[in-house]
């Protein structure tokens, strides 16, 4: 049997290269949904002890047609930020991990955490109050 001096290289790039693409495909990426905010509910309950329960929904317009969101999660910073950036902005990005993405587009009601939503500025996106154009004379 003939002996190639860097066989063992050709064997192991074959075998990385088979076991990165087995672990890309397995990777799971999150699709974005550009919407835009209509109504908000937000409630708190208090509890016993500490820090009462949240309850925040939005309605949102989406390509998908009109959601309604359960916003969840802990971080009442980010949610305090949501609630003052739509006195001045209505557009946002909300992400959606690839597991829900089928859940988000055939349900009407759907649970997201507030650290997947991001606010747009919308004077980038052409959304913005236009200016108007001054008649020459």
């Amino acid at each position: 049997m003939k002996r190639y001096p860097n066989s063992w290289k050709f064997i192991l790039a074959i075998t990385l290269a088979v076991a990165l693409t087995g672990l890309s495909t397995g990777l799971s990426i999150a699709k974005d949904y550009p919407v835009t905010f209509l109504k908000e509910t937000y409630k708190t309950q208090a509890s016993g002890a500490g820090a009462g329960k949240v309850y925040h929904t939005w309605a949102v317009e989406s390509e998908k047609g009109n959601r309604l969101l359960i916003l969840t999660g802990e971080d009442n910073v980010k949610r305090q930020w949501l609630r003052d950036f739509v006195k001045t902005g209505t557009t946002f990005i909300i992400r959606v991990p690839s597991k829900e993405t089928g859940q988000f587009e055939s349900e009407t009601i759907f649970k997201i955490d507030v650290t997947n939503i991001h606010p747009v500025d919308e004077s980038f996106i052409g959304g913005g109050k236009k200016k108007k154009k001054k008649k020459r004379r």
